[in-house]
This record gives C-alpha cells, structure tokens and sequence, in this order.
C-alpha cells in the first residue's frame, strides 16, 4: 500500500497579488476560499481553496508589510508559482525514501510526524 493519503495533499502557491489570485482561483475552482488569514510575524496572507483531494493554498505578501521582505526576494528569484507540497501520511517513516533530495538535489527539511516528532 502507497503510504501517501492522497486525501491530504496541500499545493502551495505563492503569488504577487493575493486579491487577484483569488478572483482568478475563485472563478477557476469554481468555489470561494475556505479560509483567508493573515500571519503578521512573516508578513504574509493566505487564501486556502478546499478541493475533493486535498487543498490549494496561495500565499501572498501583507502589502506594506517589511516582515513579508522573504517573501517578496522569494517571489522576485523564482517567480509566482509553486512554493509547497505537503502530502498527508499514516506512516512518516515509510515515505521518508520518496524524498531522500529535493528537486535541486539538496537535503530534504526533516519530515514531521503527528505527535511532535520528527524524522530526518
């Protein structure tokens, strides 16, 4: 049995104009976000689209906002896009093999199980 739950999957998309993408999300889904919010320490918004299989979230920066800066560099290196995937999973051990490097051949961030711990 494949470990990943494809029921939890969350696609993070980072974008310039949170506003905009949400209209344009809004009408592509079909559906408004279920949940937008604000997370003053990193300067950043979030629109979070619920879908059959998981979520879309798009990230955007708090405009005005200085501590949104990483973002923004971020933004201006690799361009509106995908950011993050997080896959759902019963077993954190088992799917640690499907990420031994990322796709620029780094190390992975250590994985985080349900309970606090963490697998690296």
């Amino acid at each position: 049995e494949d470990p990943r739950d494809a029921s939890r999957v969350l696609v993070t998309l980072a974008v310039r104009d949170l506003a905009a993408a949400v209209d344009s999300y809004t009408r592509l889904l079909g559906a408004p976000p279920v949940w937008l919010g604000d997370n003053p320490a990193l300067g950043s918004a979030t629109a979070l689209f619920a879908l059959a299989n998981g979520w879309v979230e798009l990230l955007g920066v708090r405009p005005g906002d200085a501590a949104g800066d990483g973002l923004r560099e971020w933004i201006a290196q690799h361009g509106e896009g995908l950011q993050a995937i997080a896959f759902g999973t019963e077993d954190g051990r088992r799917m640690r093999p499907c990420f031994i490097r990322d796709i620029r051949g780094r190390d992975p961030m250590p994985l985080r199980i349900q309970g606090g711990d963490e697998y690296t």
